[in-house]
């Protein structure tokens, strides 16, 4: 499989995924401070803008495409990364210590 890159907006370096993990868990082992709970998509803390690219979300079940103008909403531990990504985390997806 074809790794991936992730760009999140406010962070300098790339995260690199494998395409079986989730974005929750390839930010989470890269040391970046996601909140998470439930992982399943259900409580939405994890969620995040998809600036370009393209994922496979499983909960709710969609394909979604980056877009600047008008950014979908995605929940991190049940989305996919399909190609490279730029992510703008959501303020309530940081830990408060990210936030400042």
């Amino acid at each position: 499989m074809t790794q991936r890159r992730l760009w999140i907006e406010g962070f300098t370096a790339p995260v690199i995924a494998n395409p079986a993990d989730s974005l929750l868990e390839a930010l989470s082992d890269a040391g970046y401070p996601v909140r998470s709970s439930c992982r399943n998509g259900n409580c939405e803390i994890c969620e995040a803008a998809l600036l370009q690219g393209a994922v496979r979300q499983t909960y709710p079940q969609l394909h979604l495409l980056g877009d600047y103008d008008a950014p979908p909403i995605i929940r991190l531990c049940t989305s996919f990364a399909q190609s490279d990504l730029r992510l703008r985390l959501m303020p309530y997806a940081l830990r408060k210590s990210a936030r400042g």
